[in-house]
């Protein structure tokens, strides 16, 4: 061999090393893609699992008579069709499945293109795809049929959507999905509670999906709902049923509502109803002393009178909201109230007249009250409140010991007008001299010192 053919020798070793590692790192790749396709293999279902296997059976065949390894990377893409084949199958069979229960009105173009492009999608990319519309379709199945109907115009509007649900379809049904369970989730609060919940299901209100972006709060919907039974229960006990009042009022605030502010028309009717129940209460406990101490002890007859009857009337009006009882139910219990005061004022002004008159009447005993706070040794509001009918009870004991005072230091008194008169000089107030009242004044002046006033009129 000459010396000049050993370097073309060299050369042609080189070559021939060369081209074997790249047959042997080209073999790797294959390697590795077909163990990645095995394992993709072990990943499909089994009808997927069946399809290729059929499929793949020509192709063993064929690689028995292969012997170079140029022909066995050639299957590269016979194999991965193999393996795309059935996961195209899957994927566009659930995407069927899908597009049955959607319904949308899809020309044929449109339709071969998604088509196609899902077809055209990696295997990877199938197996995502075919997974999603499997996951999506039993899950929008459950969606009412109008949220159904606005995938449906989401999708008619924009096909491209079908073609990657994971990151563009899957998004729009979660958020459908969270509105649904949130809504469902109101309602069944509502169900547990009493008959004064807002008739029909909130689940069914296609407004609350049109913006699905939108906040839903239900953090307090639990506990909103059970106050609002508890308080409607309360009222109930003490004889004011007024749970279609707020059933009515309810559906009427729910009409206007947006789902961020759903919570607004129970939240509104919570707080009325607290301060109803408060009032009401109140009253309840109030009439209760004047009906045990009725209207026929000839004290305060008239109002004793007006003051039930108003009371009762509270349960039988008709309103059109709960806070146009709660503000009559405060009135009422405002006019109370201020019957308590001048029962307080009433009591206080005795309490001095029984004193002055005792300077002079030694013999007679005190009357039996003790409804004196002892401490400011003074007839209080809350006294009165706490116990009505001793209260009551006292202004009569104060007005027959006072009768019968009067009667002992002159029997020639008209008791009835003398104490009236009396009374409204303690009180601060002016008495007119009229020939009605002249000879009850000038008995008095006998015995007590009056100031008289000389007018011109």
């Amino acid at each position: 061999m000459s010396k000049q053919s050993v370097p073309n020798v060299i050369q042609s070793i080189h070559e021939v090393a060369t081209s074997l590692e790249r047959q042997t790192e080209s073999l790797e790749t294959f390697r590795k893609e077909v163990e990645s396709i095995a394992k993709q293999v072990d990943r499909m279902d089994k009808r997927e699992r069946d399809a290729f296997y059929s499929n793949a059976e020509s192709l063993r065949e064929q690689l028995e008579n292969i012997n170079t390894v140029e022909n066995i990377l050639g299957f590269d893409s016979k194999i991965e069709e193999l393996v795309r084949s059935p996961l195209r199958e899957a994927a566009l069979s659930e995407l069927d499945e899908f597009l049955d229960i959607i319904e949308p009105q899809l020309s044929g173009e449109t339709r071969t293109d998604v088509r196609n492009k899902i077809g055209g999608s990696i295997p990877e990319d199938l197996v995502e795809i075919s997974d999603s519309y499997e996951e999506l379709t039993p899950r929008v199945d459950t969606l009412p049929l109008f949220v159904q109907d606005g995938i449906k115009e989401i999708i008619e509007s924009r096909a491209s959507i079908l073609i990657d649900p994971a990151d563009s379809l899957t998004p729009v049904v979660d958020k459908l999905e969270r509105r649904k369970n949130a809504l469902q989730e109101f309602d069944s609060e509502l169900s547990k509670a009493g008959n004064w919940t807002p008739e029909g299901d909130l689940t069914e209100e296609q407004r609350f999906y049109t913006d699905p972006n939108s906040i839903l709060e239900t953090d307090q919907v639990s506990k909103t709902i059970t106050e609002i039974d508890k308080i409607i229960s309360d009222l109930d006990e003490i004889g004011l049923n007024i749970s279609g009042l707020v059933r009515e009022e309810l559906e009427r605030e729910l009409e206007e509502v947006e789902p961020n502010t759903l919570l607004d028309p129970f939240n509104s009717a919570k707080d009325e109803l607290v301060l109803l129940r408060d009032s009401y209460q109140n009253v309840v406990t109030y009439v209760s002393g004047l009906e045990e101490f009725g209207t026929d002890q000839g004290l305060y007859e008239v109002r004793i009178d007006s003051l039930i009857a108003d009371y009762r009337q509270l349960s039988i009006r008709t309103y059109n909201s709960v806070m146009a009882i709660r503000k009559r139910c405060q009135s009422v219990e405002e006019n109370i109230t201020e019957f308590i005061t001048d029962c307080v004022e009433q009591l206080n002004v005795q309490r001095k007249m029984v004193a002055d008159i005792q300077k002079d009447l030694s013999d007679i005993s005190s009357p039996n009250v003790e409804i004196v706070d002892e401490e400011t040794e003074q007839v209080t509001q809350q006294i009165v409140q706490d116990d009505l009918i001793s209260a009551l009870n006292a202004i009569l004991t104060y007005e027959e010991w006072l009768e019968n005072a009067f009667s002992e230091l002159d029997s020639s008194f008209d008791t009835e007008d003398v104490i009236e008169i009396w009374q409204q000089l303690y009180e601060g107030e002016s008495v007119a001299l009229t020939e009605d009242n002249k000879d009850a004044i000038l008995a008095l002046a006998d015995w007590f010192s009056i100031r008289v006033t000389l007018a011109s009129g």
